[in-house]
């Protein structure tokens, strides 16, 4: 630890209007590593800590404190003097590895108090400041397997860079165990870079945008989103898909598509997932509809599901962007007819809507999102005033996919993870797909939503055929 402090240097990092609007939001990883030869120093503790706090060498930025600015605008404020460290424990575990494994890694397996931080930003009990970074480090029982939680600041990174952050830890780790050189390779934190300086026309706001956007960055906007995801009762599930059978349907799906037209088997799911979720929330709400269905003058116009998804820009900017630590997020979105969406799946109707997954996709273009950052930094009212009305969808879909990085090649000394989850519970409604841990190429998908929505998705007889239900 004392390492690290004595690395810091003070300084004061601007944040964008994304990381802003970002602000409520915890990024929190789940790692589970098996001792599976019965290695005596699996995963030492001691050395784990040391990894870490070299780690936090490169990461400084996660001992910082978010302050907003009279002004509106938000920084991250890191002070030699005063940092606002990150919670790193250790706790046995009376919990062996193999049951975790027995109950195919179900959260109702794992050993109790593992996610130390909870599901949305909150002041430290403690501090009373809202902590960068949270580390818990579980050893299971007689030294069985060690499950590895962190919890990272949506404000000072994306997934990607929490993945990173994480890999960087592991890799730390690796040079203790083996005895080599510690990791060197470069790292951006620069927002700049990505978005531009920003100018002194763009930093001037109006009363009302300084308001709205200070909004965002709220303590007790936190705790109540917080409580409504403790009294919602939101629930998780996770299915396994056989990626031979997914790339059937993408096949069966390209008969319907002219000639030449790409469709990726993300692109496929993306659609599968959206019209199962449309399908789920139309069963689960049949009844309530028929019993309060608004007269037809009051129908404006015919019901839509909008799709959005999380994506990642750097390879959009280039490979000087590839270490970019900073929300480096796009969410390109479409909308579709909710009935067409929740109509039954046939690879026809797979087709139209995975061609509207693809063009959004396409038409993400380094220039499209220089200029859109470009412009909600100057007009964070775009962004705030469409976040604070209700949505006037009838289903939103919401979609991050961490197929792309490279989960399971994350390994502190011992082998990669035998299974990697995001934190359950973490949102209200959205879906994250990861991949199975190698050698198999089969597809997680893990389902956040209401325990009604959840139950309809279980019957839906296309969904079950293709994907399995772990837990």
């Amino acid at each position: 630890m004392d390492t690290f402090k004595d690395s810091v240097v003070s300084q004061t990092t601007y944040l964008n209007v994304c990381d802003t609007v970002l602000s409520s939001f915890n990024i929190q990883l789940i790692f589970f590593y098996e001792n599976e030869a019965g290695v005596d120093h699996f995963m030492d503790s001691t050395k784990l800590e040391q990894a870490f706090y070299k780690t936090l060498v490169v990461f400084p930025s996660y001992a910082g404190v978010a302050r907003m600015r009279s002004d509106g605008r938000l920084e991250l404020v890191i002070d030699r003097d005063n940092l606002n460290m990150p919670v790193y424990r250790v706790s046995e575990s009376d919990v062996p590895f193999g049951d975790l494994k027995a109950a195919k890694y179900s959260p109702k397996s794992w050993p109790p108090g593992l996610m130390t931080a909870a599901a949305i930003p909150l002041p430290d009990a403690e501090t009373g400041v809202t902590k960068m970074l949270n580390a818990h480090v579980v050893r299971c029982k007689d030294n069985s397997g060690v499950v590895v939680y962190v919890c990272g600041h949506h404000i000072v990174a994306d997934g990607n860079g929490m993945y990173t952050f994480v890999r960087r830890w592991a890799d730390e780790m690796r040079a203790l165990v083996e005895g080599t050189p510690g990791p060197d390779y470069p790292l951006n934190f620069d927002r700049s870079s990505i978005f531009g300086p920003p100018s002194a026309e763009s930093m001037e706001l109006s009363e009302i945008e300084r308001k709205n956007l200070q909004s965002f960055f709220s303590t007790s906007l936190n705790e109540m989103c917080h409580k409504e995801i403790v009294d919602g009762g939101y629930d998780s599930n996770l299915y396994r898909i056989n990626r031979a059978d997914l790339d059937n349907l993408r096949r069966e799906t390209l008969e319907f598509v002219s000639g030449g037209t790409r469709l990726s088997t993300n692109d496929v799911l993306t659609a599968l997932m959206s019209k199962t979720l449309a399908w789920a929330v139309k069963d689960s709400t049949a009844d309530e509809a028929s019993e309060e269905s608004a007269p037809a003058s009051e129908v404006m116009e015919p019901p839509l599901q909008c799709v959005a998804f999380a994506y990642n820009i750097r390879p959009v900017l280039g490979e000087s962007f590839a270490n970019y630590i900073g929300n480096g997020l796009y969410i390109p979105s479409f909308t579709h007819p909710f009935d067409g969406s929740a109509s039954a799946v046939t690879a026809q109707s797979l087709a139209e809507m995975a061609l509207k997954v693809r063009n959004s996709v396409d038409a993400v273009k380094k220039h499209h999102v220089q200029q859109f950052f470009a412009s909600i930094e100057g007009d964070p009212e775009k962004v705030a005033s469409t976040l604070a009305h209700d949505s006037p969808f009838k289903h939103t879909a919401i979609l991050t996919n961490h197929f792309k990085l490279r989960v399971y090649e994350i390994n502190f000394g011992f082998g990669v993870a035998t299974f990697v989850a995001p934190r359950p519970y973490l949102a209200r409604v959205c879906v994250r797909i990861l991949p199975v841990s190698p050698p198999s190429n089969d597809i997680y998908v893990f389902i956040n939503d209401t325990p009604a929505v959840l139950d309809s998705v279980r019957k839906n007889k296309f969904w079950n055929s293709l994907a399995e239900l772990v837990y």
